[in-house]
Protein backbone atom coordinates (compact mmCIF):
# COMPACT_ATOMS: atom_id res chain seq x y z
CA UNK A 1 0.00 0.00 0.00
CA UNK A 2 1.10 3.52 -1.08
CA UNK A 3 2.54 5.68 2.42
CA UNK A 4 2.63 8.81 0.31
CA UNK A 5 1.26 11.48 1.66
CA UNK A 6 -0.51 9.24 3.89
CA UNK A 7 -2.68 10.37 7.21
CA UNK A 8 -2.99 8.48 10.21
CA UNK A 9 -5.61 7.59 13.23
CA UNK A 10 -3.49 6.37 16.16
CA UNK A 11 -5.72 4.24 18.59
CA UNK A 12 -4.48 2.46 21.14
CA UNK A 13 -7.18 0.56 24.42
CA UNK A 14 -10.21 2.65 22.15
CA UNK A 15 -8.83 6.44 22.21
CA UNK A 16 -7.43 8.48 19.88
CA UNK A 17 -4.06 10.20 19.56
CA UNK A 18 -5.05 13.66 19.66
CA UNK A 19 -2.16 16.51 18.44
CA UNK A 20 -2.17 20.53 18.72
CA UNK A 21 -5.20 20.88 20.35
CA UNK A 22 -8.25 17.75 18.70
CA UNK A 23 -6.45 17.23 15.55
CA UNK A 24 -6.60 13.36 14.80
CA UNK A 25 -5.23 12.92 11.36
CA UNK A 26 -1.52 12.84 11.02
CA UNK A 27 1.38 12.85 8.86
CA UNK A 28 4.34 10.42 9.02
CA UNK A 29 6.33 13.06 9.99
CA UNK A 30 3.93 14.60 12.81
CA UNK A 31 4.34 10.75 14.72
CA UNK A 32 8.17 10.20 13.93
CA UNK A 33 8.43 13.72 15.50
CA UNK A 34 7.35 12.58 19.04
CA UNK A 35 8.92 9.27 18.90
CA UNK A 36 7.01 6.84 16.78
CA UNK A 37 9.75 5.20 14.52
CA UNK A 38 9.31 4.67 11.07
CA UNK A 39 8.84 1.10 10.91
CA UNK A 40 5.85 1.09 13.01
CA UNK A 41 4.38 3.11 10.52
CA UNK A 42 4.82 0.78 7.51
CA UNK A 43 4.56 -2.72 9.58
CA UNK A 44 1.21 -1.87 11.86
CA UNK A 45 -0.96 0.53 9.93
CA UNK A 46 -3.79 -0.59 8.23
CA UNK A 47 -5.75 0.94 5.39
CA UNK A 48 -8.99 2.79 5.74
CA UNK A 49 -10.93 3.42 3.08
CA UNK A 50 -13.54 5.83 4.08
CA UNK A 51 -16.39 7.23 2.18
CA UNK A 52 -14.65 6.58 -1.39
CA UNK A 53 -11.04 8.55 -0.37
CA UNK A 54 -7.81 6.88 0.20
CA UNK A 55 -4.41 7.98 1.99
CA UNK A 56 -5.66 7.70 5.79
CA UNK A 57 -4.67 4.39 7.81
CA UNK A 58 -5.58 3.08 11.07
CA UNK A 59 -2.77 2.90 13.29
CA UNK A 60 -3.43 0.47 16.14
CA UNK A 61 -1.25 0.57 18.71
CA UNK A 62 -2.05 -3.06 20.64
CA UNK A 63 0.09 -3.15 23.34
CA UNK A 64 0.41 -2.56 27.25
CA UNK A 65 0.14 1.49 28.21
CA UNK A 66 3.85 1.09 29.43
CA UNK A 67 5.17 0.12 25.81
CA UNK A 68 2.96 2.57 24.41
CA UNK A 69 4.03 5.08 26.91
CA UNK A 70 7.74 4.94 25.92
CA UNK A 71 6.65 4.42 22.01
CA UNK A 72 4.79 8.40 22.12
CA UNK A 73 8.20 9.77 24.04
CA UNK A 74 8.60 13.23 23.53
CA UNK A 75 7.12 15.07 26.39
CA UNK A 76 7.30 18.84 25.45
CA UNK A 77 4.65 18.23 22.25
CA UNK A 78 1.62 18.91 22.57
CA UNK A 79 -0.10 15.50 22.30
CA UNK A 80 -2.72 13.81 24.62
CA UNK A 81 -4.94 10.24 24.09
CA UNK A 82 -8.90 11.52 23.99
CA UNK A 83 -12.16 9.04 24.73
CA UNK A 84 -14.26 9.14 21.28
CA UNK A 85 -16.82 10.53 23.58
CA UNK A 86 -15.34 13.48 23.61
CA UNK A 87 -16.21 14.11 20.25
CA UNK A 88 -19.62 13.55 20.00
CA UNK A 89 -20.91 17.44 20.30
CA UNK A 90 -17.73 18.99 19.17
CA UNK A 91 -18.12 17.24 15.23
CA UNK A 92 -20.43 16.65 12.85
CA UNK A 93 -21.91 13.52 11.81
CA UNK A 94 -18.79 12.53 8.73
CA UNK A 95 -16.38 13.18 11.21
CA UNK A 96 -17.47 11.39 13.70
CA UNK A 97 -17.98 8.38 11.74
CA UNK A 98 -14.28 8.19 10.74
CA UNK A 99 -13.25 8.16 14.24
CA UNK A 100 -15.64 5.51 15.15
CA UNK A 101 -14.85 3.09 12.00
CA UNK A 102 -11.10 3.66 13.40
CA UNK A 103 -12.15 3.32 17.12
CA UNK A 104 -14.19 -0.30 15.82
CA UNK A 105 -11.66 -1.50 13.73
CA UNK A 106 -9.03 -1.37 16.94
CA UNK A 107 -11.07 -3.33 18.81
CA UNK A 108 -11.45 -5.92 15.88
CA UNK A 109 -7.36 -6.50 15.62
CA UNK A 110 -6.92 -6.26 18.90
CA UNK A 111 -9.55 -8.94 19.49
CA UNK A 112 -9.33 -11.28 16.87
CA UNK A 113 -4.87 -11.59 17.03
CA UNK A 114 -5.49 -15.15 17.27
CA UNK A 115 -7.91 -17.51 15.37
CA UNK A 116 -11.01 -18.65 17.86
CA UNK A 117 -11.37 -22.36 17.21
CA UNK A 118 -7.46 -23.14 16.62
CA UNK A 119 -5.85 -20.44 18.58
CA UNK A 120 -3.05 -19.50 15.69
CA UNK A 121 -2.07 -16.20 14.52
CA UNK A 122 -4.64 -14.26 12.04
CA UNK A 123 -3.26 -12.06 9.51
CA UNK A 124 -5.12 -9.76 7.19
CA UNK A 125 -6.94 -11.38 4.53
CA UNK A 126 -6.05 -10.66 0.51
CA UNK A 127 -8.37 -8.39 -1.33
CA UNK A 128 -11.31 -8.35 1.59
CA UNK A 129 -12.04 -6.51 5.08
CA UNK A 130 -11.23 -9.49 7.30
CA UNK A 131 -8.60 -11.37 9.45
CA UNK A 132 -7.35 -14.83 8.60
CA UNK A 133 -6.19 -17.92 9.68
CA UNK A 134 -3.24 -19.55 7.57
CA UNK A 135 -3.61 -22.75 9.54
CA UNK A 136 -7.20 -23.79 9.46
CA UNK A 137 -8.84 -21.40 7.09
CA UNK A 138 -11.43 -19.20 8.98
CA UNK A 139 -11.86 -15.97 8.15
CA UNK A 140 -12.72 -13.60 11.25
CA UNK A 141 -14.68 -10.39 10.10
CA UNK A 142 -15.22 -6.99 12.14
CA UNK A 143 -17.97 -7.66 14.84
CA UNK A 144 -21.13 -5.86 14.56
CA UNK A 145 -23.52 -6.50 17.60
CA UNK A 146 -27.42 -5.40 16.20
CA UNK A 147 -29.42 -2.92 19.41
CA UNK A 148 -32.59 -1.01 18.71
CA UNK A 149 -32.93 2.35 20.06
CA UNK A 150 -36.47 3.35 20.27
CA UNK A 151 -38.63 6.63 21.20
CA UNK A 152 -41.93 6.19 22.84
CA UNK A 153 -44.33 8.79 21.93
CA UNK A 154 -47.98 9.56 23.15
CA UNK A 155 -49.01 12.65 21.03
CA UNK A 156 -46.83 15.53 22.39
CA UNK A 157 -45.23 13.73 24.91
CA UNK A 158 -42.17 11.73 24.47
CA UNK A 159 -40.84 8.62 27.40
CA UNK A 160 -36.82 9.18 28.36
CA UNK A 161 -34.88 7.67 30.19
CA UNK A 162 -31.85 7.97 32.54
CA UNK A 163 -29.98 5.13 32.39
CA UNK A 164 -28.02 3.90 35.13
CA UNK A 165 -24.52 3.73 33.89
CA UNK A 166 -24.83 8.05 32.74
CA UNK A 167 -22.98 10.63 35.41
CA UNK A 168 -24.70 13.47 33.82
CA UNK A 169 -28.32 14.32 34.19
CA UNK A 170 -28.62 13.04 30.65
CA UNK A 171 -32.17 11.40 29.35
CA UNK A 172 -32.73 9.20 26.17
CA UNK A 173 -34.15 6.77 24.32
CA UNK A 174 -34.76 3.01 25.14
CA UNK A 175 -32.20 0.78 24.08
CA UNK A 176 -30.97 -2.59 24.21
CA UNK A 177 -29.32 -5.49 22.20
CA UNK A 178 -30.52 -8.31 19.96
CA UNK A 179 -30.90 -11.60 21.24
CA UNK A 180 -29.96 -14.47 19.31
CA UNK A 181 -33.03 -15.72 17.09
CA UNK A 182 -35.12 -12.44 17.99
CA UNK A 183 -36.10 -10.12 15.27
CA UNK A 184 -35.05 -6.26 15.95
CA UNK A 185 -38.98 -5.83 15.97
CA UNK A 186 -39.20 -8.46 19.15
CA UNK A 187 -35.91 -7.11 20.73
CA UNK A 188 -38.00 -3.60 20.89
CA UNK A 189 -41.20 -5.02 22.53
CA UNK A 190 -38.88 -7.27 25.06
CA UNK A 191 -36.87 -4.05 25.81
CA UNK A 192 -39.31 -1.63 26.44
CA UNK A 193 -41.22 -4.22 28.63
CA UNK A 194 -37.84 -4.77 30.65
CA UNK A 195 -36.76 -2.10 31.11
CA UNK A 196 -40.11 0.39 31.72
CA UNK A 197 -42.92 -1.65 31.86
CA UNK A 198 -44.66 -0.66 28.91
CA UNK A 199 -46.62 -2.13 25.50
CA UNK A 200 -46.25 -0.14 22.56
CA UNK A 201 -47.28 -0.50 19.21
CA UNK A 202 -47.25 1.02 15.66
CA UNK A 203 -43.43 0.77 15.13
CA UNK A 204 -41.94 3.21 12.74
CA UNK A 205 -38.20 2.56 11.13
CA UNK A 206 -36.15 5.59 11.29
CA UNK A 207 -32.41 5.05 10.42
CA UNK A 208 -29.55 3.31 11.64
CA UNK A 209 -25.88 4.57 13.08
CA UNK A 210 -22.71 2.28 13.84
CA UNK A 211 -21.88 3.19 17.61
CA UNK A 212 -18.59 2.03 18.27
CA UNK A 213 -18.58 1.28 22.32
CA UNK A 214 -17.21 -0.77 20.91
CA UNK A 215 -19.08 -2.11 17.95
CA UNK A 216 -22.74 -1.68 17.86
CA UNK A 217 -24.84 -1.26 14.87
CA UNK A 218 -28.01 0.72 16.31
CA UNK A 219 -31.34 0.73 14.85
CA UNK A 220 -33.71 3.40 15.24
CA UNK A 221 -37.28 2.96 15.56
CA UNK A 222 -40.36 5.37 16.66
CA UNK A 223 -42.74 3.63 18.99
CA UNK A 224 -46.53 4.56 19.95
CA UNK A 225 -47.61 3.90 23.75
CA UNK A 226 -50.26 1.68 23.82
CA UNK A 227 -50.68 0.37 27.43
CA UNK A 228 -49.27 0.22 30.88
CA UNK A 229 -47.56 1.81 33.69
CA UNK A 230 -44.03 2.66 33.75
CA UNK A 231 -41.96 0.77 36.02
CA UNK A 232 -38.45 0.89 35.78
CA UNK A 233 -36.23 -2.23 36.31
CA UNK A 234 -34.13 -0.55 38.42
CA UNK A 235 -30.66 -2.17 36.76
CA UNK A 236 -30.33 -0.33 33.61
CA UNK A 237 -33.03 2.78 34.20
CA UNK A 238 -32.46 4.89 37.34
CA UNK A 239 -35.35 6.67 35.94
CA UNK A 240 -37.75 6.96 33.05
CA UNK A 241 -40.95 10.01 32.86
CA UNK A 242 -42.95 10.88 30.58
CA UNK A 243 -41.80 14.63 28.97
CA UNK A 244 -43.72 17.44 26.69
CA UNK A 245 -41.86 18.20 23.70
CA UNK A 246 -42.11 21.51 24.49
CA UNK A 247 -39.93 21.13 27.83
CA UNK A 248 -37.39 18.38 27.22
CA UNK A 249 -34.58 17.63 29.85
CA UNK A 250 -30.78 17.28 29.20
CA UNK A 251 -30.34 15.16 25.88
CA UNK A 252 -27.98 13.65 23.89
CA UNK A 253 -26.59 15.87 20.92
CA UNK A 254 -27.81 15.21 17.46
CA UNK A 255 -24.32 13.74 16.39
CA UNK A 256 -25.89 10.48 17.96
CA UNK A 257 -29.30 8.33 16.41
CA UNK A 258 -30.94 9.02 19.76
CA UNK A 259 -30.60 12.52 19.62
CA UNK A 260 -31.59 12.45 15.99
CA UNK A 261 -34.73 10.16 16.61
CA UNK A 262 -35.32 13.11 19.47
CA UNK A 263 -34.88 16.71 17.22
CA UNK A 264 -37.29 14.72 14.63
CA UNK A 265 -40.54 14.51 16.50
CA UNK A 266 -40.08 17.49 18.20
CA UNK A 267 -39.55 19.24 14.79
CA UNK A 268 -42.38 16.21 13.41
CA UNK A 269 -44.69 14.85 16.12
CA UNK A 270 -46.86 13.59 13.07
CA UNK A 271 -44.30 11.27 12.38
CA UNK A 272 -43.07 12.70 9.09
CA UNK A 273 -40.43 9.90 7.46
CA UNK A 274 -38.38 12.84 5.94
CA UNK A 275 -35.21 13.25 8.27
Amino acid sequence: MSLVNALYIVVHQGRLLCLNGDTTQHSGDQLTAIGVERHTLTTLAQNMVIDGGEGLFLLPLIAPDSAIDSLVADPSQPWHWADLREFLIRQNEREFHIHARAVQYFHWLREHRFCGICGSTTVMAAGENALQCNACGKHWFPRIQPCIITLIHNQDQVLLAKHSRYTANMYSCIAGFAESGESLEQTLHREVYEEVGLQVHNLRYFGSQAWPFPYQLMVGFYAQYKSGEICIDQDEIADARWWSIHDLPERPPTTSISGQLIEHYVANPQLSTSR
